[in-house]
């Protein structure tokens, strides 16, 4: 067996090449990948090296710095995942690099330019300890006024020192930052941890408030967004709509975006279509099966139903038995599937073909549109997900248009016509896709 073999590599080489072999070969989880990061040096010549270094030591930092309200709540691969002990190295390192919070690396230069935590020296070991001091005033903000939250980590009842709670919150940091700084032309770079902290305190205050009086569906509706980028991003505007309600002088440009493009309104009204569209599908579905396939023994079912849904429908039946038959446990997101079915697209596809685009022919495509009505109905059907936007709530309302006339109002499609497009604002009448 050949071995290829090193000897006297100075240790930051060694380092890097576990890491290298590690993340391009054989993967191992992020959070190691960190840890052994934040042991490069953080003078390191490449600017990326020492900001990856920087990052990762900073949170390793936090997790044993004396005042830090997440001391002894960072999960790395020594220790057993608990509520407490729930933030991973990974995700927290992604909170402070995805902000710029040190710095960024500029493409042209390939030198860094320096974040609202960087010192004002450019000594990275300064750096290091002003973010640290920083991000754990920051942070103990919300730990030190609302410590029964706090101490839930992401235990039921729990979101700020959760993964995504602290994201959100990072990301907010960054906001309200850029914010005082155009609104009082200061710079944070120029500031000392304590001057940082007393400038967004005003605007943290308003959001501490809110969460002291929060309900536990207040609650749930930051955690139940999801973990995604997107989610955390969307639970940072309600964080910045919450601060604007209590202070309209806090106004930025996205955050206005963020509010114009909501429709409470339209979300109830979104509700009612959906369920009157889910009424008129199930009703069609239904019929044109019984008259394709019978209803002696069931046939309709099992010919016209795959099994995967039918066995699906038994489940939630003999779950939740409160009377209603077997296909009345049929959902929404059934439908396309169904729809699809064998020979049943024969049946359906001259009342369900509206496609979003032009050439778009195949079968999923035509029906992807119950699929997208779904995702919505997630939303209006769980307040907490709530509200839709203004696009979606247009989407719901044209799709019913479509669904009286051609479904329940049996009028033909054109073939090739563009009916759903997912251009939602302002979209044009259907028209004729070209050949």
């Amino acid at each position: 067996m050949p071995v290829l073999a090193y000897e006297n590599l100075p240790l930051s080489q060694e380092i890097q090449l576990f890491v290298d072999i590690n993340t391009q070969q054989v993967k191992v989880p992020r959070n190691l990948v960190n840890e052994i990061i934040s042991s490069l040096n953080i003078n390191d010549p490449d600017p990326k090296k020492r900001l990856d270094a920087l990052h990762a030591r900073i949170v390793i930092r936090l997790d044993e710095f004396p005042s830090s309200p997440i001391r002894g709540r960072i999960l790395t691969v020594a220790q057993d995942k608990d509520h407490v002990r729930c933030l991973t190295l990974t995700s927290f390192v992604d909170g402070i690099s995805g902000n710029n919070l040190v710095g960024s690396v500029l493409r042209a230069s390939r030198e860094i330019d320096p974040g609202p935590l960087a010192h004002p020296s450019g000594d990275p070991g300064k750096t290091m300890e002003k973010s640290v001091v920083t991000i754990s005033k920051y942070l103990a903000l919300f730990a030190d006024s609302l410590e029964e939250h706090w101490r839930l980590g992401d235990d039921k009842g729990g979101y700020l020192c959760t993964n995504n709670g602290v994201r959100a919150l990072l990301v907010l940091f960054r906001k309200v930052l850029a914010f005082v700084e155009a609104d009082q032309g200061i710079k944070a770079r120029s500031l000392e941890a304590d001057d940082i902290i007393e400038h967004i305190r005003p605007y943290v205050d308003h959001l501490i408030e809110y969460f002291k009086a929060a309900s536990g569906s207040d609650i749930s509706a930051f955690r139940s967004r999801g973990s995604s980028l997107l989610s955390v991003d969307q639970n940072c505007f309600q964080m910045m709509a919450i601060i604007r309600d209590r202070d309209p002088s806090f106004e930025t440009r996205e955050l206005s975006e963020y509010i114009n493009k909501q429709d409470v309104e339209g979300t109830k009204e979104a509700e009612i279509l959906i369920n009157e569209i889910n009424k008129i599908i199930f009703d069609d579905v239904v019929d044109q099966l019984q008259t394709k396939y019978g209803t002696i023994g069931d046939a309709w079912w099992e010919r016209g139903v795959p099994k995967a849904i039918r066995i699906a429908s038994y489940e939630r039946y003999a779950s939740e038995n409160d009377g209603r038959k077997l296909h009345q446990f049929l959902t929404l997101s059934n439908y396309p599937e169904i729809i699809q079915f064998q020979d049943n697209w024969e049946t359906f596809q001259d009342y369900y073909s509206f496609p979003p685009h032009k050439g778009r022919r195949g079968k999923p495509a035509q029906v992807a549109w119950i699929q997208k009505l779904n995702i919505i109905r997630n939303i209006t059907h769980h307040v907490e997900k709530g509200p839709l936007t203004k696009d979606q709530v247009d989407y719901v309302r044209r799709a019913y248009q479509l669904v009286k006339t051609h479904i329940a109002g049996r009028q033909k499609v054109t073939a090739g016509t563009v009916y759903l497009s997912d251009e939602l604002e302002g979209a044009p009448a259907p028209q004729e896709a070209a050949d």
